[in-house]
């Protein structure tokens, strides 16, 4: 039997185009691999490095205390007949916070009186008794006026009058300086002889804090602090260290003392974060972003014609935004005034990395 020449043309035709195709597919896939896209550089931001003020932190906690603070008291017996302040109500210095029972004073300042004008009558007769009248005072010797007074009894009557006098000024209890009311105590109607509230001069206050020993010389009269409470980050109140206990505790700590302004948002009593602050110059300072972790080291990136050079520190000091660095020499690394420190764009950098500053 012949074979089909016809069929035979087909398949030949069939399987040169197929092998036109291959041919085709491997030539375009060859020139695709030749072709190596440029590796766009990354952007960084950089500062340039020079010596300066490192300000040291150290943070604590810390509680507040009112520097002025007393108890108001109702003295005397007798019944309190108004209160006419409440708890967080500001008052002035002299301003009348409660009242108590006028009537006993009263009496008292009548019969205060009533033994003044004998004594004088007394002093009177007195005088005559020498010579001379009440008029003739001015002319009569220091001494023998003194005696006069004592033996006529107007000495002690005039104590008396100013105590009695006294003693009525107090039925109404005054603020003694400017502050706010805290733990009211007393209501209408009570017997004296109790507290009735406590002032607290809120215009400034005293923060107590402890510090490790450790830490002895971040601590100096007149160093600054910062005082932050617990309940709001964004509150911040400077201030000086005005005592430092000259003895250490037993817990290895010192007892430190400072004073800040007043503000509504502290309280008394109220515990607080201290930061202390010391400042310490010719050192290198950079921010904490420009310090990342390579193989379990710290390094920084410097920017050199390009690229990223990759350069081991040690970070001698830090606080909440810096570090103060000096270049770690057991590795050969080198840093100097004037070098341009990448301080963003770090994170996934290598040494000679093709970088490109921000504009």
């Amino acid at each position: 039997m012949k074979p089909d020449i016809r069929l035979l043309g087909i398949i030949l035709c069939l399987t040169s185009a197929a092998c036109g195709r291959g041919a085709g597919d491997g030539h375009s896939s060859d020139h695709e691999e030749s072709v190596i896209p440029a590796v766009k550089p990354y952007e960084v931001s950089v500062m340039e490095l020079r010596r300066g003020v490192f300000n040291r932190e150290t943070v604590c906690n810390g509680h507040l205390e009112a520097i002025r603070k007393v108890d108001i008291i109702a003295d005397g017996y007798g019944i309190i007949e108004k209160v006419n302040v409440r708890e967080g109500d500001h008052v002035e210095r002299g301003d009348v916070i409660a009242s108590t029972d006028r009537i006993q004073a009263a009496i008292s300042l009548r019969r205060a009186r009533l033994a003044y004008d004998r004594a004088v009558v007394s002093m009177s007769e007195r005088l005559l008794d020498y010579g001379y009248s009440l008029s003739d005072t001015g002319i009569v010797s220091p001494s023998q006026m003194k005696m006069i007074r004592m033996m006529s009894g107007l000495t002690d009557a005039e104590i008396g009058l100013e105590q009695a006098e006294s003693g009525l000024d107090d039925c109404e209890i005054r603020a003694p300086f400017s502050g706010v009311i805290a733990n009211l105590e007393c209501q209408e109607y009570e017997l004296t002889g109790k507290r009735i509230c406590t002032l607290v001069d809120a215009e400034r206050y005293k923060v107590r804090f402890n510090i490790l020993e450790t830490e002895y010389s971040m601590i100096e009269k007149g160093g600054v602090v910062s005082v932050v409470p617990f309940y709001d980050n964004s509150v911040t109140l400077d201030g000086r260290i005005v005592t430092v206990n000259p003895l250490v505790g037993q817990n290895g700590q010192i007892s430190v003392c400072a004073e800040i302004p007043g503000s509504k948002r502290l309280l008394d009593g109220m515990n607080v974060r201290v930061i202390v602050k010391k400042s310490v110059p010719d050192m290198f300072v950079i921010p904490k972003n420009a310090v990342v972790s390579r193989d379990g080291h710290d390094v920084v990136f410097l920017f050199r014609d390009g690229k990223s050079v990759w350069t081991y520190v040690n970070i001698l000091m830090g606080n909440g935004s810096e570090y103060a660095v000096e270049a770690d020499r057991s590795r050969d690394a080198v840093l100097r005034e004037g070098d341009l420190v990448i301080v963003e764009g770090n994170f996934n950098l290598g040494d000679n990395t093709g970088v490109v500053i921000k504009e």
